[in-house]
């Protein structure tokens, strides 16, 4: 073992190897240092002075690598003190690497029980780096910071914002971020915050496209800042419906540059919405009814002399019959009543397509389409028919039943250059029917375009059909097999038959 008097040389050799380097480094002297501090690490490899030193001589001479490692090495020895950090810190900002930079300081900002200077240093150049890296950001040109927060969601765009104000400041004087505002969700937006958020933005600039949920101080806030350059309208949030004439009045003022505009049930009497947007709406081409619910009895007479008063007031005849310059025309979750559909249907002279999602209950009850086929201006030539109803439960409550009367009676007559049912559950009589009903046009179904007056593609779409018959054949015989193997392990006999149909629900929920 050495003896103390070894020790002692060997710190004395140690000390005078570092007091050489400090030396050569204040004259910048870089390699003799190192060699110094080489002598030093070869007597004490984990001497922590002679690394700190050594990475000082290699950041003078341009060795990056190197002095990384010895900073590294400096940061595993005594992961406690700062120097190591902010010399790593120094070196990464001068490489342009400020998220790695503050990355280290953050894993760096160990906690101590008493004001260290060094920390209170470390916790300074923590919080100014990540202040300059926000600041950088937004210090670019406008057009850079347009074209990066106009991928941002509209909740992530108002929550940058509030980062600083320097952020606030720089982005609300872009009047191009804040083109689309979004406050349709109203399980995030409460309707209080979103009449004073709107408020505010609705002076940042002009507003393209606004989704929001609809009531009457919402249509007082965009009157009176007069947007009245709104090109696409979402207004499918709240239910609560809104007074039908200050709604026209809104109209008025705004509706001229609507061009698609999505409603739900926050419209009281639909007829006067219909009026007015064929009125003061000349550039809206797509309307799309969402979730909207007016099965009210057709003879309501409250409705018809509310609608007649609201005429009246705004100098109106009641026998306007303007039609609607919609080209497009979706209905999607909805239920309209037998005098609401004649009144939308007959002002749609100029759509051409027309798209019925997520409507089993108006579509099946066998009126709908006679009611469009006799109130669609004979000059409407449809070119484009969507069916969409994707069933929850499998087959059991199926779309038209076994036969669309209803529906086959229109394709005879006034039948569509192209019906979509591609994503249409049917039981395969009701494709059947349709096909028969068929002699011209086009169909999607099974992910396939058939031309129904070419014998070939008629032909092939017969084989698809036949293909998707077997398909469902052998569906249900598995469905039986599973059922019967089941019965058998519960050890049924003949007579527990009888409660087959009950017990078919139940294994078809738990297959």
């Amino acid at each position: 073992m050495p003896t103390n008097d070894d020790l002692d040389m060997l710190q004395w050799d140690l000390d005078s190897h570092v007091e050489s380097a400090e030396l050569y480094l204040e004259d910048r002297r870089y390699n003799e240092a190192i060699a110094c501090l080489n002598a030093a690490l070869a007597l004490d490899a984990c001497h922590f002075d002679s690394l700190r030193l050594r990475a000082t001589a290699f950041a003078g001479l341009g060795s990056g690598e190197a002095f990384e490692a010895d900073v590294e090495k400096c940061i595993q020895l005594a992961p406690h003190r700062v120097e190591p950090y902010l010399m790593m810190k120094d070196h990464l900002l001068s490489r342009g690497k400020i998220y790695e930079a503050i990355q280290l300081l953050r894993t760096a900002t160990f906690r101590v029980y008493f004001d260290d200077p060094e920390l209170v240093r470390l916790k300074d150049a923590y919080e100014q780096l990540k202040s300059t890296e926000y600041n950088h950001l937004i210090q670019l040109p406008a057009e850079i910071i347009t074209l990066i927060f106009s991928f941002l969601p509209f909740t992530t765009l108002v929550t940058c914002i509030a980062v600083s104000r320097t952020w606030h400041n720089s982005l609300i004087s872009i009047p191009a971020l804040w083109g689309y505002i979004d406050f349709g969700n109203p399980a995030v937006h409460k309707q209080q915050s979103i009449i004073a958020s709107l408020q505010n933005f609705s002076f940042l600039g002009t507003i393209y496209r606004l989704r929001v949920s609809l009531c009457d101080r919402t249509l007082g806030v965009l009157m009176r800042s007069n947007q009245c350059n709104i090109r696409e309208l979402d207004i499918t949030g709240y239910s609560v419906r809104v007074d039908d004439l200050l709604l026209v009045m809104a109209m008025r003022q705004l509706g001229s540059t609507w061009q698609r505009v999505s409603i739900s049930s926050a419209i009281r009497t639909p007829r006067i919405f219909f009026t007015a947007a064929a009125i003061f709406c000349p550039q809206l081409t797509a309307l799309t009814i969402k979730s909207f619910y007016h099965s009210t009895p057709d003879t309501n007479n409250n409705d018809q002399e509310v609608e007649y008063d609201i005429m009246d007031d705004l100098g109106i005849s009641v026998d306007d019959t303007t039609p609607l310059a919609i080209q497009t025309l979706t209905l999607e979750q909805s239920v309209l009543n037998t005098s609401t559909l004649q009144a939308l249907f007959s002002r749609c002279a100029g759509v051409q397509k027309f798209a019925f999602i997520q409507c089993k209950s108006m579509l099946s009850s066998g009126r709908f389409f006679d009611t469009m086929v006799r109130f669609l201006p004979t000059t409407t030539t449809i070119n484009n028919m969507i069916i969409e109803q994707v069933n929850t439960n499998g087959y059991e409550t199926c779309i038209f039943g076994i036969h669309p009367t209803d529906l086959c009676t229109m394709l005879r007559t006034r039948p569509p250059k192209h019906l979509n049912l591609n994503k249409c559950d049917m039981y395969r009589e009701s494709v059947e029917a349709i096909v028969e009903s068929m002699s011209s046009g086009t169909l999607l179904r099974y992910n396939r375009t058939f031309y129904m007056n070419q014998a070939k593609s008629r032909a092939t779409l017969q084989t698809c059909m036949r293909v998707d018959r077997t398909w469902q054949m052998i569906v249900d015989e598995i469905e039986r097999e599973t059922i019967q193997t089941w019965m058998d392990s519960q050890g049924w006999d003949e007579d527990d038959y009888m409660y087959y149909d009950y017990y078919e629900d139940m294994m078809y929920e738990e297959w």
